[in-house]
C-alpha cells in the first residue's frame, strides 16, 4: 500500500549510459509491503539485476521487465537500483530511485526509442492527463496521442541535444523533466545536490564555524550553509474538533492569543487522519487531505485545534498513517520542523498501522514528534506514542506551545553536498554543542 505526502524536493534521480533504462514505476510517498516494479529497456538489454539498497533482489533475462519487490512492513528510506546488461555481458544503464523519501507529486519520464520519444507520466492522484508538450533544443515538437514525438529528420547527432517534456494533469499537478541525448545514446545524470540536516543545539551558545562538525560514515563533510530560516509544523488532528472547543472554552482560565503563538518565522499546517483512495485495482494509493499552510503571525494554536474539520464523525480515521505522512511532508519542506499529533478520544478508531513504527520512522528521517492530550494524562498510550503532554486546559496548552516553540527555536538546517539518502547518514560531533536528530 502507498500512503502519499506533498513535498517539493525529488528524491527520484539516476544516470543512464548508452542505453535507454527507465523506471516505469515511481514509488510516490511512502510504501511498504510488496511492490511491483515496472521498468522500460532498450532493445540492447539482456538481462536486468534489480538491487533493493545494495542487495540484489533477483535477476530478470527478458521482458516484460517486471519484478515484486518485498520492502517489508515498515516505512524505511532505501534505494531501489536496477542495472542493465548487453549482449556481451556488462553493465550498459543503472538507474535508482529513493524510497520513503521526499518525492514530487506528479513525475514524466522520456523513453528514447531510436528516433523518437516515448512519454510516461503520472501522479499520485491517478488524475487523468490534461495537457502534454515536448521540445527538442527549445523547439516544440508534435505529440501525438499514444504520447510519443518524433526528433527532427536533419538533426545533427554528433552533438549533444536537449529533450524536454511537461505534462499537466486534471487536478492542476505538473510534471517536467529534461534528458540529454547525442547519437545513440542518452543521459539523465543528478548533479552533485545540497540537501537539508535538521541539527539541534545542545549548549546554550552557537557555533561560529561548524567547520568540522559534521561527517558522513566517519568521513568529515563541510556544511555549505548553516541556518535559522523558516520553520513548518504539521499538526494532526481528529477532524471533529468539539474536545478541544469544550476545554478551551471561555470558562476557563483566560490565556492572550500571542502566548498561544509560534513565532513569526513558522508555518502551520493541519492534517486530517482521514484518507481517500485512489489507483486501480492493484496499484492503490491513499491521500490525506489538509489544510492550506499558514502564519503563525495569524493563526494561534488553539484556533488551529478548535476549527472543524471537512470530515463527518463516522469516518474511519487512520492516525498513525497520517502521523508518518505528516513527518514525510515536514520533512520535504527542507526547513526546521515538528510534527504535533493531538490525541483525542478518538485515538482507539481503526488504524492498521503500529504507533511505535511510526515513531521509528520520524526518528529515522529526523523529524521530531510532539505528542498533545486533549483529555488529559495518557500513561496507556506512552507506550507506544511516547511521552504525552497534557493540553486539557488553556494554561497547559501554552506550557505545552512554548516546549515546541524552544524546540523550533534550537533548530538548525546545514545544507550539505550529497543526497537525501545518504544525508540521514550525517552526524554531528557532540563537542561542537549540536547534535543530529537521525536515529
Amino acid at each position: 500500500m502507498r500512503v502519499p505526502a506533498d513535498s517539493g524536493i525529488v528524491s527520484i534521480y539516476y544516470r543512464l549510459m548508452g542505453s535507454d533504462l527507465v523506471f516505469l514505476t515511481l514509488l510516490l510517498g511512502l510504501v511498504s509491503g510488496t511492490q511491483t516494479i515496472a521498468l522500460h529497456a532498450g532493445s540492447d538489454v539482456k538481462a536486468i539485476r534489480p538491487l533493493l539498497d545494495g542487495r540484489e533482489i533477483g535477476r530478470l533475462n527478458e521482458a516484460p521487465w517486471r519484478i515484486d519487490v518485498d520492502l517489508g512492513d515498515d516505512f524505511v528510506p532505501g534505494k531501489l537500483e536496477a542495472v542493465a546488461y548487453g549482449p556481451g555481458g556488462g553493465e550498459i544503464a543503472r538507474i535508482s530511485q529513493l524510497i520513503n523519501l521526499p518525492t514530487e507529486r506528479a513525475q514524466v519520464e522520456i523513453i528514447r526509442e531510436g528516433n523518437s520519444v516515448q512519454l510516461h507520466g503520472r501522479n499520485l492522484e491517478y488524475s487523468p492527463l490534461k495537457q502534454v508538450s515536448a521540445t527538442f533544443d527549445g523547439k516544440r515538437l508534435s505529440v501525438d496521442k499514444k504520447l510519443r514525438a518524433q526528433f527532427p529528420g536533419d538533426t545533427d547527432w554528433s552533438r549533444p541535444h536537449v529533450v524536454a517534456a511537461q505534462m499537466t494533469f486534471a487536478n492542476g499537478l505538473k510534471a517536467q523533466r529534461e534528458i540529454v541525448v547525442q547519437g545513440a545514446t542518452y543521459s539523465d545524470t543528478a548533479e552533485s545536490q545540497l540537501t537539508p540536516v535538521l541539527l539541534m543545539l545542545t549548549s546554550g551558545s552557537e557555533q561560529a564555524s561548524y567547520d568540522g562538525c559534521l561527517s558522513l560514515d566517519r568521513s568529515p563533510i563541510a556544511p555549505t550553509a548553516v541556518e535559522t530560516g523558516g520553520a513548518f509544523v504539521m499538526f494532526v488532528r481528529d477532524p471533529d474538533a468539539r474536545e478541544a472547543v469544550i476545554a478551551y472554552s471561555s470558562k476557563r482560565p483566560s490565556v492572550p492569543a500571542v502566548q498561544l503563538r509560534l513565532s513569526s518565522s513558522t508555518r502551520e499546517e493541519v492534517l486530517w487522519p482521514i484518507a481517500s483512495r485512489f489507483g486501480t485495482p492493484t496499484d492503490k494509493t491513499l491521500l490525506f487531505q489538509h489544510s492550506g499552510d499558514v502564519s503563525a503571525v495569524d493563526v494561534d494554536v488553539r484556533s488551529l485545534l478548535s476549527a472543524s474539520g471537512p470530515f463527518g464523525t463516522r469516518d474511519t480515521r487512520r492516525y498513525a498513517q497520517a502521523v508518518a505522512v505528516a513527518g514525510l511532508r515536514a520533512l520535504g519542506t527542507g526547513k526546521r520542523r515538528a510534527v504535533v499529533y493531538v490525541l483525542s478520544t478518538q485515538h482507539t478508531a481503526q488504524d492498521d498501522r503500529d504507533p511505535r513504527m511510526v515513531r521509528r520512522y520520524l526518528q529515522t528521517i529526523g523529524v521530531p514528534l510532539h505528542v498533545w492530550s486533549l483529555s488529559g494524562p495518557r500513561p496507556d498510550l506512552e507506550t507506544t506514542w511516547g511521552a504525552v503532554e497534557d493540553i486539557s486546559s488553556l494554561p497547559l496548552l501554552r506550557d505545552a506551545v512554548d516546549r515546541l516553540r524552544e524546540s523550533l527555536a534550537a533548530q538548525r538546517i546545514a545544507w550539505v553536498r550529497t543526497n537525501p539518502l545518504d544525508a540521514l547518514r550525517v552526524r554531528a560531533d557532540t563537542r561542537c554543542g549540536v547534535e543530529t536528530l537521525v536515529e
